[in-house]
């Protein structure tokens, strides 16, 4: 399995995911050969300076970064949403896509690796975004600005992950 395999198989349930060979393969379809060749040394550099590379909690280096922009991509997420709110002299303006964005990408994380596991994480976070089950309604309603902006959708992206995971783990349903 090569480094790019090893890294996306850390998503939920261990799935095997589409590695280096099959990275290459679709970017081969659109980017000249030379530039293939360079993603290639670029992943096979990582992989030899990197291999079994662990933090102390024993998960991989490459989770902090992960992390780490994962909440500046938030936080500036919130800031913008804000701006344009502020701006537009509304609430939550319905042309504000970002907390849709950044919920979906959320739910897609936990998703099978498939058209069906990605069709039913994206008709769950619907439902549970547009049903606005206890506590999204009440975030959207009592958190202002930004934050409640992209908080309420967050929290809808969290019920459709649980149902995921919970088809998933307890009831061996794969979408």
């Amino acid at each position: 399995m090569d480094y790019a395999s090893s890294l996306l198989g850390l998503l939920p349930g261990g799935r095997r995911t589409p590695g280096l060979k099959e990275l290459l393969g679709a970017v081969g379809d659109y980017l000249p050969a030379e530039q293939v060749g360079r993603i290639r040394e670029a992943a096979e550099f990582g992989t030899s300076v990197h291999k079994g590379q662990k933090r102390l909690s024993g998960e991989p280096f490459i989770a902090h970064p992960v992390a780490a922009a994962a909440i500046l991509a938030f936080a500036l997420d919130c800031w913008a949403a804000a701006m344009v709110a502020r701006a537009s002299g509304h609430k939550d303006p319905g042309f504000i896509v970002v907390d849709e964005v950044a919920a979906q990408f959320l739910v897609l994380l936990a998703a099978p690796l498939n058209w069906r596991g990605y069709g039913a994480a994206f008709l769950l976070f619907r439902v549970f975004d547009i049903v606005k089950p206890w506590p999204v309604r009440a975030i959207e309603r009592r958190v202002a600005g930004g934050l409640g902006i992209m908080l309420d959708d967050i929290a809808a992206a969290l019920y459709a992950i649980l149902l995921l995971l919970i088809g998933e783990g307890v009831f061996g349903v794969r979408p």
